[in-house]
């Protein structure tokens, strides 16, 4: 859920006015006490796709899409929406006056945004009383803990969004649904640990009944009878579980059942609350979530609909790491993306969440080679400095075993190659890593891939918007449309103009477009502080190789918008063989698109830069001034 903006009121006892929103089941709505009637299954689609999005304008496409979602669609699906809006507007406001515009749920341009408290949200307070406990519990305050989760789950009514579908709900269920799992098993483990022994075994009966393949529920129901002087029957779960794998998928009970096994065998389980504690502390190292991410809402479907089910990864413990490579030009959001999806992602590996920045795309300095990554990543898990071993393959295979019976999330941020990548890659589908860089990897085997293009004109003016102020935009809407289009929809750029112009109260829209209407201009004139676009697209030209920046300058100069490999063959004075090799190189290095194959074009800032390195070259002399690149880092193996 988004942060909290509280809603405008037009006067009257503010309590009385608030609006709450219960969506774990059945959605539903209480307006100043009251229940509201909700009307009919699409139009609560319509507002089920707002609420999950709560202060954050949502594009009619998308709506459009949650709602009929391959389904029979109307013939102009945009009024029906506008029309579901318009009602659930009187139903959310019956107080606004004729023609007074809406200020609950509010027209953005490109879409709808619902304002709201999302702590009059349950979804929302489900998570944050969540939260509380296990901070709670890390903190050893048992007791407190317990509160927190038995509120929290009083709030559960059945799965998020009862009666609906969709992929906006579907996404909810899952996620929420083990959202869910994790409170009821904290909540055993609080039992075992407050002594309560019989409130744990049932609660862990039922839920090992409903999800056989989560082992560390096993172990908690072992432990639970063990500590209620049980032993036969702890010892007789194992057995029974062993089977269970054994039969269904053909595996063994891993290291946490086995090593609880030989404890209770032993007589040596230990204190209660140190049996199950893993030797490294939980850890959150991802950057906060952008406070004004925009769009996407595609790409973060397409991104959760290729993951494998995280409850299935778990149950089976098999197979290779999840990956997801997230690949695109300088600028277009690929950080962003992955932290989000991150956030998205984080109570599906609650052992840790790790961020590390790879640097293989930082003005100033070279890639982190494999080696110092891995003792990083380690470290992080609080591997101590004396048992890291010095090698790479020595720290991958190290690696690989402390994340072997965990659930860790870790994006590896801003990628060189492959090569530095494939070390730093869980060796178990319990885990995920998000992998962001400019160059494609598709030599990482069973990755997801997903290139980033630049964003839609509406997200693009929806994201200029929500930095400069969505009053300031539509009272200059068509300005801003043209500011986004100069600014070839690359986030990077338009969040660097709309800061610039945002600094520059005096400035109105139009006149910053007009600014950018000068090509020569442009590129200087999205710049702010350290982050420039030209800057961002230079540390992508001095990774090409000799050969590949020469071919790169040379397409600058070219008057076509765009072009073949015959005509790139003719500008540099090259073989057709070779100028192919040196395009799709390009493409793969995002410094150029391939529209229609054999066809090849640039995006408009990237032909801008490309331009402004090819007026170097001297036709009269045919001698080219060359830009000395930086030397080609490797991944070093230490």
């Amino acid at each position: 859920m988004a942060k909290n903006v509280p809603i405008p009121r037009e006067g009257g006892n503010e309590m009385d006015h608030r609006i709450r929103y219960r969506a774990l089941g059945p959605l539903s709505v209480r307006r100043a006490g009251r229940e509201v009637e909700l009307g009919w299954h699409k139009q609560q689609s319509v507002l089920a796709t707002l609420l999950v999005e709560m202060n954050r304008p949502v594009p009619v496409a998308t709506i459009i899409e949650a709602v009929w979602h391959g389904g029979q669609m109307p013939r102009d699906a945009r009024n029906a929406v506008q029309t579901y809006v318009s009602r659930l507007r009187r139903l959310l406001e019956p107080d606004r006056g004729v023609g007074w515009p809406g200020r609950v749920l509010v027209s953005t341009g490109s879409g709808y945004l619902l304002r709201g408290d999302p702590a009059l949200v349950d979804l929302e307070m489900f998570e944050r009383h969540l939260v509380g406990a296990q901070k709670r519990y890390q903190h050893g305050d048992l007791p407190a803990a317990g509160t927190q989760l038995d509120t929290a789950l009083r709030l559960w009514q059945g799965h998020p969004f009862t009666g609906l579908d969709g992929p906006v709900v579907e996404a909810q269920r899952r996620r929420f649904g083990d959202l869910h799992l994790t409170a009821r098993e904290l909540r055993a483990q609080i039992s075992i640990d407050r002594g309560r022994t019989t409130e744990a075994i049932a609660e862990l009966r039922d839920l090992v009944a409903v999800n056989p393949g989560r082992e560390h529920l096993w172990a908690l129901l072992m432990l639970s009878l063990y500590r209620a002087s049980r032993q036969a029957e702890a010892l007789a779960v194992f057995q029974d579980v062993r089977r269970r794998l054994a039969d269904e998928l053909g595996i063994d009970p891993g290291p946490e059942l086995r090593e609880l096994h030989e404890r209770i065998l032993r007589g040596d389980v230990g204190p209660a609350r140190s049996t199950l504690t893993k030797r490294f502390v939980r850890r959150n190292d991802l950057p906060a979530d952008v406070v004004d991410f925009t769009g996407r809402q595609r790409e973060v479907l397409c991104v959760l609909g290729d993951l494998p089910d995280a409850g299935h990864a778990r149950a089976t413990g098999t197979g290779a790491a999840t990956v997801q490579v997230i690949d695109g030009m300088a600028g277009v959001g690929k950080t962003a993306l992955a932290v989000h999806l991150a956030h998205r992602l984080a109570w599906n590996y609650p052992d840790a969440q790790l961020y590390l920045d790879l640097h293989g795309h930082t003005h100033g300095r070279g890639p982190l080679d494999s080696s110092t990554a891995l003792e990083n990543l380690l470290r992080a898990l609080s591997v101590p400095a004396a048992v890291i071993p010095d090698g790479l393959d020595g720290r991958a295979a190290l690696w690989r075993a402390e994340l072997a019976a965990r659930r860790v999330l870790v994006v590896l941020d801003n990628a060189f190659d492959t090569t530095q990548v494939r070390p730093l890659l869980p060796g178990t589908a319990r885990c995920l890593a998000l992998v962001t860089s400019r160059h494609r990897l598709a030599e990482l085997e069973g990755a997801g891939h997903l290139s980033l293009d630049p964003l839609s004109p509406s997200q693009a003016s929806a994201l200029f918007a929500r930095i400069v102020g969505e009053e300031r935009a539509v009272a200059e809407r068509d300005a801003v449309q043209e500011v986004a289009r100069l600014c070839g929809y690359l986030p990077l750029a338009i969040r660097n103009a709309a800061v610039k112009l945002r600094n520059r109260p005096v400035w109105t829209i139009g006149y910053l477009a007009d600014r950018l209407r000068d090509g020569k201009r442009r590129l200087a004139e999205l710049t702010t502080g350290d982050r420039g676009v030209a800057a961002a697209f230079g540390v992508s030209y001095r990774n090409l190789t000799t050969a590949q920046q020469r071919m790169f300058r040379l397409l600058g100069t070219c008057p076509d918008r765009d072009f073949d490999t015959g005509t790139a063959a003719a500008l540099a004075g090259v073989g057709l063989e070779t100028a192919g090799a040196l395009l799709e190189d390009l493409v793969d290095a995002h410094m150029l698109q391939e529209p229609v194959p054999g066809r090849y074009r640039f995006l408009d800032l990237m032909r801008q830069y490309a331009a402004s390195l090819g007026r170097g070259i001297e036709p009269a002399s045919g001698q080219e001034v060359l830009i000395v690149p930086a030397p080609r880092p490797t991944s070093s193996t230490s």
